[in-house]
């Protein structure tokens, strides 16, 4: 559903059968790229805001989804279990291209890439738990740096604006927290 604040508007993009979800928008508000449902299974496609016109950007034997956009709108990072477990990995919307990133051991999931700071944030299980974790893209090397290490499983996390702060949910004992992380302290 597209919204427009000023006007109290709203309007439908898709409203194809089966899952519509995990929908993130470019930076230039015109496309949109989400997990949906075709042929039985669940892959990426890419949605154009203006016209409603939809391309396949994937055909896999498993779900794909998370999907969030790269600055410069020509890559998305995503969340598929193509090894066996949950991992992200990226994909060029030009070639079609998929690259797994190294994101250490356990799972990976729930990714959102910084249009400032060129960064991956991400939750990633270790000890039984989620934490967050970041990885610079402006690197070739690109290795897991953890900044959210306290209790808890730590999920849905989103940049700031300032390609610097992480905002996510950390769960312990019961509670949800809404915290703003220092990616840069930890």
């Amino acid at each position: 559903v597209q919204v427009d604040m000023k006007r109290r508007r709203q309007r439908v993009l898709t409203d194809a059968p089966g899952l519509n979800a995990g929908a993130d928008l470019d930076r230039k508000g015109q496309r949109i790229v989400l997990s949906m449902t075709a042929d039985g299974r669940v892959d990426l496609f890419v949605l154009d805001v203006k016209t409603g016109n939809r391309r396949r950007l994937t055909r896999s034997s498993t779900v794909e989804s998370s999907p969030a956009w790269g600055p410069e709108g020509r890559h998305i990072v995503f969340v598929a279990a193509r090894a066996g477990k949950p991992q992200l990995y990226t994909l060029s919307i030009d070639n079609g291209e998929t690259q797994r990133l190294e994101t250490g051991a356990g799972e990976a999931v729930s990714p959102d890439w910084s249009a400032v700071s060129n960064r991956i944030c991400y939750s990633t299980k270790r000890g039984g738990q989620y934490v967050l974790a970041t990885l610079d893209m402006d690197k070739d090397d690109a290795r897991p740096d953890i900044v959210a290490k306290k209790g808890g499983d730590w999920k849905s996390p989103a940049w700031g604006p300032d390609g610097r702060h992480v905002l996510a949910v950390r769960s312990a004992d019961g509670t949800n927290e809404l915290c703003l992380v220092d990616t840069w302290y930890g």
